[in-house]
């Protein structure tokens, strides 16, 4: 087809001086927000003993809308993503791995954001965190594949094909890589091959599940994996061959939600773990017996621990802090006077930050796409440090390696943060009591 020769001139269609003048200003306006918006802003900066100084910025590649290709959730509205990307970015080794709902993989510097590799891995979102070791990046999400990249250039070394999708965290240890997919099947792989070693059949979802957004978790040895359910099970299994040593349930007939999914936490001799709007646990290893459950906490994301105490999000709004030995709640006006206020929703696993706790936040009545930050909170205190705005919403998980702290956008906009001690300035002790 041919096209129309422009007309020039003041006679043609040329758009007049004071459209494009609009037009600039508009731009400059709209470019400025989004700087505003990407901006570390600190809540507490002059108070706060540590800030996060952002780094850079990058818009990744991305797809408008997408469908979600898990069982359970097939009635959302067609061609619609309401939790935009669902992939985690990997900090290690002074490099950044992620993947996005383009399907595309990438591997940037760390420090400086600089692109190394992209390479297109499925025609479906990426929906996992990527694990890395043997010089290999595992990535995987709805396609229902997890397939083993270069870590150096990108190359696609292996691929496996799985039963159903993945939607939570891969897990690299000793030679190994470990998976679990969206109907609870648990596999095992030779990482540098990419040799399936053994699995363990899961049970495909039914009824009104909550996505699962965590993933097995592995003990220091790499002897021991465990992992929870949509249907309240949790798993303890021998890793050499894929054993169950124990296998307890504890997601309840009567709970709305049973999952056990949403985030493992390892400590010591202990499994922290949480239900999605429900209870808290604290498991023995050994056993999987419980030795306490909360009662007051419905928790909205999996918990952390620092071997004294236990954070936990909740669906209410803010964060909680327990005692580790007995899982009573600190009074509300004794921790977290000045923390999270309630209006501000956690759903994703609080990591640690150095001697600090960083969570993603969104607004508690808009928990999907609407808006988010990242918060870093004195765990003594429960002291809200420092907040810095993302772009749009932030519904995956941060993540952290050293001082460094990355979190990917709804809108896949990937940002980096860097935690910088402010001179001069330390954390107040808290004198903290339990709640009777």
């Amino acid at each position: 087809m041919a096209h129309r020769p422009e007309k020039q001139g003041r006679g043609g269609n040329s758009p007049p001086l004071s459209f494009l003048a609009f037009a600039i200003l508009s731009l400059a306006v709209l470019s400025a927000c989004v700087w505003v918006d990407a901006s570390s802003v600190g809540t507490h900066a002059w108070k706060s003993p540590v800030r996060l100084k952002r780094l850079w910025t990058r818009q990744l590649p991305k797809v408008a809308r997408w469908r979600y290709k898990i069982p359970y959730l097939k009635y959302t509205v067609p061609g619609v993503s309401p939790m935009g990307e669902l992939s985690v970015p990997l900090l290690e080794g002074g490099r950044i791995y992620v993947g996005t709902s383009s399907g595309k993989v990438l591997a940037l510097t760390a420090e400086e954001g600089d692109e190394l590799w992209r390479t297109r891995v499925s025609p479906d979102p990426i929906t996992c965190k990527p694990a890395l070791g043997e010089g290999i990046v595992a990535v995987g999400g709805q396609e229902a594949v997890v397939a083993g990249l270069d870590a150096e250039t990108g190359e696609e070394r292996w691929r496996r094909k799985l039963t159903a999708p993945i939607a939570g965290p891969l897990v690299y240890s000793k030679g190994r890589l470990y998976l679990q997919d969206t109907h609870g099947e648990v596999l095992a792989f030779e990482m540098a091959t990419g040799k399936t070693l053994w699995s363990v059949a899961g049970v495909e979802p039914r009824g009104l599940i909550a996505r699962g957004v965590g993933g097995p978790a592995i003990n220091d040895e790499g002897t021991r994996l465990y992992v929870g359910r949509w249907d309240g099970v949790l798993l303890a299994l021998d890793t050499a061959a894929g054993r169950v040593l124990w296998k307890q349930s504890y997601g309840g007939r009567d709970r709305r939600f049973r999952n056990t999914d949403i985030g493992l936490f390892l400590s010591e001799n202990s499994l922290y773990f949480s239900i999605f709007m429900g209870p808290t646990f604290k498991l023995n290893l050994d056993d999987g017996i419980a030795s306490w459950q909360t009662a007051d906490a419905p928790a909205s994301a999996g918990p952390a621990s620092d071997g004294s105490r236990v954070y936990v999000p909740l669906a209410t709004g803010g964060l909680a802090a327990l005692d580790a030995t007995v899982g009573a709640k600190l009074l509300d006006d004794a921790w977290g006077q000045d923390g999270l206020k309630p209006d501000l929703g956690i759903a994703s696993q609080p990591v640690w930050l150095g001697d600090y706790l960083a969570v993603g936040t969104t607004q508690a009545d808009h928990w999907y796409s609407r808006s988010g930050s990242i918060a870093v909170i004195d765990p003594a205190s429960g002291k809200l440090l420092w907040r810095s705005k993302v772009l749009r919403g932030n519904y995956s998980a941060v993540s952290v390696s050293g001082d460094l702290l990355a979190a990917l956008s709804d809108r896949a906009i990937l940002q980096v943060w860097k935690m910088e001690t402010v001179p001069g300035k330390e954390p107040e002790p808290a004198n903290v009591s339990l709640a009777k």
